[in-house]
């Protein structure tokens, strides 16, 4: 617009008749002090491409045609020619933006099946190594995409610690922590789940269109992508079951977390186990903690027990499309823990927030078994192949149909992840590097090998392919992290090959 202001300004109309009359109404106006000038001006610069005053059109001697006469020929000259060349580079410009767009295409469709997987902790060395190994267990599975930390309740010296922790580690760099405020309190040590999630979301949120919320004790099994490739775990989908996560497709792992009663029609009533308010009744409260109103309208109080087991009876992973994330998700898990927080003092705050977010935004989950492996769900464990104990961990978790993560969670002789750093403070088991085989922290693990014989051939065979391969992981990760400790020989032999 500069360029072709100062050309036609220097031009008059009765000594260009080369120019097309659109240029010469421009240039007559902008040579006089009229009020319209302006207006002239803008209206012409809004239609110069479809009046096609392009200056490549002018060659070299149609330009000294045009300024060959006039006070002002030379500075006529110099700024057709400047506005040629402007038109070059806008042109090249453009080009470069359709590759620039082209190549964003091809980068978004290079990352489509990618998830950004995120899970919370707080600051306490518990939480920091089962941060670490699931970290390590994603990088040896090839696990493509970001996965953040939300780390809440630290001091800015805690910070600096664990983020030169982490990048100590050797990770790949979409592999981070995000610091979050203290949101866990007396009433619960859980609630920094859906709340950490919030406020990450809210500062700074996905770089991937799936995003699934984990548990800080997963380890990674195969890799997790947007593809949905089991079929629901219970009863019969609608249509068609979806084959990836969209908007509007949300998918969890089978969880009998607030019914099993596929084939029943009775009004589905959660559990009572909520305080503080003995005047309300159930339908009320739950019809409160839904939308906030006792008076208002919740599909969470109008359920039967067979959508409730099929659709909403869920656990972690949790994953959605960003979308629905950004519309209501997120704000919903947030807002509906928050209220049942301040009448349920129960662990499972945080899950029983996100089974009455979709419920009361009458969206079905996708439920689906293989999303997660604990020792006592019903998950087929003979895809499983060989001894998990001992045989090569590639040969063991070798099957497509092997789930993507193992939950460690529960703990028993053979394994308990409460052996290690369940004090406050100071380094995490993985930084203790010093350590011997008489350290607190390791006797237990070192002296509890696997040995199971009181249950079923089923049980003991789930049991068994849950402790040695949280086992396996863990030594590995110590190794990893502590490759010269006097313990590190004892728990190369428990790894066993598996390498972090």
């Amino acid at each position: 617009a500069a360029a072709s202001t100062r050309v036609f300004v220097h031009l008059r109309g009765d000594s260009s008749p080369a120019l097309p009359k659109a240029a010469c109404g421009f240039a007559c106006a902008m040579a006089r002090p009229a009020p319209m000038a302006l207006a002239f001006a803008l209206f012409f610069l809004a239609g110069v491409h479809a009046a096609d005053v392009a200056a490549e059109a002018w060659a070299d001697d149609e330009v000294d045609a045009t300024c060959a006469s006039g006070a002002h020929a030379a500075e006529c000259e110099l700024s057709l020619r400047q506005l040629r060349a402007q038109k070059k580079d806008d042109s090249a410009a453009l080009q470069i933006s359709g590759r620039l767009a082209s190549e964003k295409r091809q980068d978004q469709s290079a990352h489509s099946d990618e998830v950004h997987i995120v899970f919370t902790t707080d600051c306490k060395p518990y939480q920091q190594w089962e941060a670490e190994l699931l970290f390590m267990s994603a990088q040896r599975v090839g696990q493509r995409g970001p996965i953040t930390a939300i780390i809440s309740g630290c001091s800015e010296e805690r910070k600096e610690h664990i983020a030169t922790r982490i990048a100590s580690l050797g990770l790949p760099a979409q592999y981070t922590p995000f610091f979050v405020p203290k949101f866990n309190d007396n009433r619960s040590h859980v609630i920094n789940k859906p709340r950490g999630v919030h406020a990450w979301f809210r500062a700074a949120g996905p770089q991937r269109d799936v995003m699934a919320v984990v548990d800080p004790d997963f380890v990674f099994l195969r890799p997790l992508t947007a593809i949905i490739d089991a079929a629901p775990a219970l009863g019969t989908w609608s249509a068609t079951p979806p084959t990836r996560v969209k908007k509007g497709v949300m998918v969890s792992q089978r969880w009998a977390m607030i019914a099993n009663s596929p084939e029943s029609d009775r009004p589905w009533v959660p559990s009572r186990g909520w305080t503080g308010l003995p005047n309300v009744t159930d339908a009320e409260l739950l019809t409160w903690i839904c939308s906030g109103s006792y008076t208002g309208k919740s599909a969470c109080s109008n359920i039967t027990e067979r959508e409730a087991t099929l659709y909403h009876s869920t656990g972690p992973p949790y994953i959605a499309h960003k979308a629905d994330w950004d519309e209501w998700l997120v704000d919903a898990w947030n807002d509906i823990t928050n209220r049942l927080h301040q009448v349920y003092d129960g662990y499972f705050v945080d899950m029983y927030g996100w089974v009455l977010a979709p419920m009361h935004h009458r969206t079905r989950e996708v439920v689906v078994h293989n999303l997660q492996f604990f020792h006592h769900r019903t998950y087929d464990v003979d895809v499983v192949k060989g001894d998990p104990c001992k045989d090569p961990i590639d040969d063991v978790l070798a099957s497509p149909e092997l789930a993507y993560f193992i939950h460690y969670c529960h703990n028993f002789d053979s394994w308990n992840k409460n052996w290690f750093n369940r004090e406050a403070r100071g380094l995490n088991v993985f930084e203790k590097c010093n350590a011997t085989e008489d350290d607190i922290h390791l006797q237990h693990f070192l002296s509890h090998p696997v040995n199971i014989t009181e249950h079923s051939d089923t049980v003991n065979k789930r049991q068994t392919f849950y402790f040695c391969i949280a086992r396996r992981m863990f030594a590995a990760g110590f190794v990893r992290s502590c490759p010269a400790s006097p313990a590190s020989d004892r728990f190369r032999q428990i790894a066993d090959g598996l390498t972090l």
